[in-house]
């Protein structure tokens, strides 16, 4: 019998997109290969980039340049549990390799003292940003707890005034 050859026979390389778009990547066996945290965070800011990219038509790397940036000078991640799930995502971790620099420079410019820093670095490339969104919210959130802290004072000023109608005809 002749020998196999065994290049002839190799299994193929299997990606897997999971809801992200970011691949998970296996190897000839089809079970999942070691991955860094690093490698999964650059796959997640090339995913969302080119999302941006293709969906909204802005330079999807300069938005999450300025959101990593704006995230560094606004902080969420005392909000909620959401709040430290994004942070977590969007601060680039060092690994050695250089793999995150722009993004680790990004988190840099948002330490700065200025508070217009993010703008300046990205804005013109991205106009866009996710805490003017944060920030609606939170008027919107100030004048409905004026507007029920208002409707409150009227009704305790209606109630008050009953009891005096009450209190004049008792007498």
């Amino acid at each position: 019998m002749a020998a196999a050859n065994p290049g002839l026979f190799t299994l193929p390389t299997l990606t897997i997109n999971n809801l992200f778009g970011v691949p998970i990547l296996t190897n000839n066996s089809g079970t999942a290969t070691r991955r860094t945290y690093v490698d999964d965070q650059a796959s997640m800011y090339q995913a969302a980039e080119a999302r941006l990219s293709a969906t909204h038509g802005l330079d999807g790397r300069a938005c999450v340049m300025r959101f990593i940036c704006e995230l560094r000078k606004h902080p969420i991640h005392e909000w909620t549990v959401i709040g430290q799930l994004v942070t977590l995502l969007f601060t680039p971790r060092e690994d050695g390799r250089g793999k995150l620099k722009e993004y680790m420079e990004a988190q840099e410019v948002g330490d700065e003292d200025h508070p217009e820093s993010c703008y300046d670095s990205y804005g013109l490339q991205c106009p866009v940003s996710v805490f003017n969104y944060f920030k609606s919210l939170e008027e919107e959130e100030e004048q409905e707890e004026e507007e029920e802290e208002e409707e409150e004072e009227e009704e305790e000023e209606e109630e008050e005034e009953k009891e005096e109608e009450e209190a004049s005809h008792r007498y």
